[in-house]
């Protein structure tokens, strides 16, 4: 991939570009800095010496871009080619756009694949669509004739279209830099050449892979585009381009689930704009803010203030101990946040686990680690001054943009800010949680505190500030919690315990409310229509012509048990045990393991429990294990590879399920098995625990289930014989899709490649389900695939019985499979195994199940 070099007369605008770069494009974009010079009394200026490492360090046979500022920025960049030598500088380009705009317009066009010089023009047009917009220079995108050129991009072949299709632009900024970003990478994964058009306004066509023309059509929301393709996949790409749009391109807006209160009389308006600390408030004593998430809520208040730890201001303990100090932080937060991430996809969905996931990027993203690093060095300061310094540069230029979006930016970064801070002082997480059910009253709230304090005992939030579209909003809709926002500062002044009201759906807010029985009756109201809807998930999903799919739920911990019953689940088809052993320095005792082990079974009487056995090595080990360095950990000790490294933590886990198993229906999921020797070593393992059980007369299973995750290649391929050993089959289709297109999970380089969809990644679930079936075993898919409502038919059509998915997302699965024929599933499965591409069966699945998104 094409590298980019930032040249600049200032350290901190070189760091802003870059940042703001990697903000639109987080595609792994290789993007280094050459700003300001390393003298304190007058820092702005330009190094070649400086400018030769950054090229260096993003060097590849690709070629480097390089942009640079004004004056001696372009004289610093000749210099520095001279350094690197005549070989190295052949492959490296100086570009005269502009910073900013040839940054994000190189980097999405490097994104696609591009060549340097495709890179270096897209560059250099970039200025087209800001000078279309302000009117000072007419810019042209008449419909282009077949074999001609535009500045827009190579449009060769717009008479052949083979496919086309009208769609309506729904995001609320239409299609601005990160849309436009999605949409150049999604059609650059296709051979066919792509245009675009907007009919509302006249513009183009354009070519798909072209940034900058894009955005000279001005698509805003609610105006219509035209997408053509012309090509072999044709048809697939304008239905995955069409697919992209209708979603929104991903966008995070304000989801608006049923209030409940159809037909009910609401409230009457509060009014507005009285001298108050508050936004609003009437002679009733009601206050007015911004309805987040809908619903009522009473009961104490609880005044959450932010902790901000003290920021030493002397010197530092040395450069290398306050380093380690702050990679040890860093550390510990990006655990917390992974583990946090985890946990909102379970409670809420993928979308809300993407919000930590954004979080846990960001405390690894090197502009901010460098700048903190660079300071350290440079000044002689402690970590947490080092640290603050270098994250609220970000957050000032943050604050400074006007996008509402964007600068709800500052307020996650604060929040990361404050985290590595008491990381650094010892004191832990800035909230904990509840122990009493209370209404939340803060200034503000991060995504992260309300994960803290425990959704279960958050009965309703209210804050001072905020808006409907912030994380913390987003969050509290998923996990149902009645929430108002924009109250104004004399919020902080309500005094914990005061007994407190909100109603989410009409951002009202009461202190000490006097119509206490007519909130009662309405939140009632809203706890019923809630409880219908979950009762509904409840029923078993059986297809339109009679086939019942069983849908499970796949849990983290034993006490999620509870959680996947509201939500409809049928059993646990995963219940992960690492968490008992994460974060504790010795393995957890057999009792404890047998409380947890049946508490899950006890809130699921008569469904069945899969307890998968230790999946530890990879990114997961527990401070207690230590193994030998490995290159690459995935293909190395890892899940049941690893338990004769740990026998005796393994014998005990296996005794905790067998025991626990003795009056519940536990069943023992072994993860990462290659082989049928493997299997035969395992099922031997259990047959030696169960002995020892017997000769201690000690209750236990007599005969466990025993079956295995298929999420290696090799297991899928002998699905056959695995099945003769095995009780059920668990597809985990994360890591076999992760192992066989050789691409690992986090890698956003290569993530369009490791499509789930793919005939490849398929043909091996339909032999997984064909085996299953000739042996008369259970067959499940228990990776995010099974969430996926436009894979559901697709799954149900190869055979596969059993859905395990986090609780959240059971519901929809439920209604989506009592809209599918199986017969009919199975002839569109059939069809896509021939299929050579995951847009080729997007496109078929689309073309039969238009309603599934």
């Amino acid at each position: 991939m094409v590298g980019i070099v930032i040249v600049c007369h200032s350290e901190t605008l070189a760091a802003a570009v870059i940042a703001l770069t990697r903000q639109m494009v987080p595609e792994g974009i290789p993007i280094a800095g050459a700003g300001g010079v390393e003298d304190p009394q007058n820092p702005f200026g330009t190094d070649a010496v400086k400018i030769q490492s950054a090229v260096e360090s993003v060097f590849s046979e690709s070629g480097v871009l390089v942009l640079m500022d004004l004056g001696s920025a372009l004289l610093s960049a000749d210099t520095a080619l001279e350094l690197l030598g005549e070989q190295r500088a052949r492959q490296v380009r100086l570009c005269a756009a502009p910073l900013v705009e040839g940054s994000l317009a190189a980097a999405v066009k490097a994104a696609a694949g591009g060549s340097l010089e495709e890179c270096a023009a897209e560059a250099e047009t970039c200025l087209q669509a800001k000078r279309a917009h302000l009117g000072t220079v007419q810019v042209d995108t008449p419909a282009v004739q077949a074999g001609e050129a535009s500045p827009a991009g190579d449009l060769k072949g717009i008479q052949t279209a083979q496919a086309e299709a009208r769609v309506l632009v729904r995001n609320a900024l239409g299609l601005h830099a990160r849309p436009a970003a999605r949409f150049v990478q999604t059609a650059s994964r296709f051979r066919s050449s792509i245009f675009v058009s907007n009919l509302s306004r006249g513009g183009g066509p354009v070519s798909a892979l072209s940034l900058n023309g894009l955005a000279t059509l001005g698509i805003g929301q609610g105006q219509e585009m035209l997408i053509q393709a012309g090509g072999e996949d044709g048809e697939a790409a304008v239905a995955e381009l069409v697919r992209l749009v209708e979603s929104g391109f991903g966008e995070a807006t304000p989801k608006q689930p049923p209030t409940g209160f159809e037909g009910l009389q609401p409230p009457e308006a509060p009014l507005q704009g009285l001298f108050s600390p508050f936004r609003g408030v009437d002679k009733d004593g009601r206050i007015a803010g911004l309805p987040a998430s809908p619903g009522i809520a009473l009961g104490p208040a609880l005044l959450l203030r932010r902790r901000i730890p003290e920021i030493p201001s002397g010197p530092g303990r040395g450069a290398v101990l306050e380093q380690a100090r702050l990679d040890a932080a860093l550390k510990a937060v990006r655990l917390r946040m992974e583990a946090m991430s985890e946990m909102a996809r379970r409670r809420a969905g993928e979308a809300e686990a993407d919000i930590f996931q954004a979080y846990a990027l960001s405390l690894a993203d090197p502009a901010l680690t460098q700048r903190a690093r660079a300071i350290l060095l440079e000044r002689n300061v402690s970590a947490e001054l080092a640290w603050s310094s270098a994250a609220s540069t970000f957050l000032e230029l943050y604050e400074g943009l006007e996008a509402p979006y964007m600068k709800a930016r500052s307020r996650d970064l604060a929040d990361l800010l404050n985290q590595v801070l008491l990381e650094l002082a010892g004191s832990g997480e800035s909230a904990t949680e509840l122990i009493e059910p209370a209404v939340v009253l803060a200034e503000d709230l991060s995504p992260s505190e309300l994960i803290r304090l425990g959704p279960q005992k958050v009965t309703g939030i209210a804050l001072a500030r905020g808006g409907i579209a912030s994380h913390a909003a987003i969050l509290a809709r998923s996990l149902l919690i009645p929430t108002v926002v924009n109250l104004g500062s004399g919020l902080l002044d309500i005094e914990s315990g005061i007994p407190v009201a909100l109603d989410g759906g009409s951002g009202t807010f009461w202190i000490d409310p006097g119509n206490k029985e007519e909130l009662e009756q309405w939140r009632e109201h809203w706890l019923k229509q809630r409880d219908r809807e979950r009762e509904q998930a409840r029923r078993p999903a059986v297809t339109v012509d009679g086939e019942h799919i069983r849908v499970l739920a796949n849990v983290q911990q034993a006490g999620e048990a509870a959680t996947a019953v509201q939500w409809g689940a049928e059993g646990i088809g995963v219940l992960r045990s690492e968490l008992l052993y994460l974060e504790r320095e010795q393995p957890p005792p057999e009792e404890e393991q047998i409380g947890a082990y049946r508490s899950a079974a006890e809130v699921l009487p008569g469904w069945e429990v899969a307890v998968r056995t230790l999946d530890l090595g990879g990114d997961k080990l527990p401070d207690f294990l230590r193994l030998p360095g490995m290159e690459n950990p995935f293909l190395g000790l890892r899940g049941s590879r690893l338990y004769p490294e740990i026998p005796e933590i393994i014998r005990t886990q296996l005794r905790a399920i067998l025991r626990a198993g003795a009056d519940h229906p536990l069943k023992v999921l072994f993860p990462m098995v290659a082989t049928v020797e493997e299997l035969s070593g395992l099922r031997q393992l259990v047959e030696e625990v169960q002995k020892d059980l017997a000769e201690e007369g000690l209750p236990h299973d007599a005969a466990p289930k025993v079956g295995v995750m298929i999420e290696v290649p090799s297991a899928a391929l002998q699905a056959e014989h695995l099945a003769r050993s095995a009780d059920f089959f668990s597809i985990g289709t994360n890591d076999l899709c992760q192992y066989v297109f050789a691409v690992e999970r986090t890698c956003a380089e290569l993530a369009e490649l490791a499509d789930p969809l793919h005939p490849a990644l398929l043909n091996l679930i339909d032999l997984t389900a064909k085996a299953g079936k000739a042996a008369g075993i259970p067959v499940a898919v228990c990776g995010e695939l099974a969430a996926v409502p436009l894979a559901v038919p697709l799954l149900v059509g190869l055979g596969v019985g059993e859905l395990s998915a986090s609780p959240p997302a059971i519901p929809v699965i439920k209604q989506t499979l009592e809209r599918v024929s199986a017969e009919q599933a199975r002839e569109i499965a059939a069809e896509a195994l021939s299929l050579d591409s995951a847009g080729a069966v997007r496109a078929l699945l689309a073309r039969h199940y238009p309603e599934l998104k």
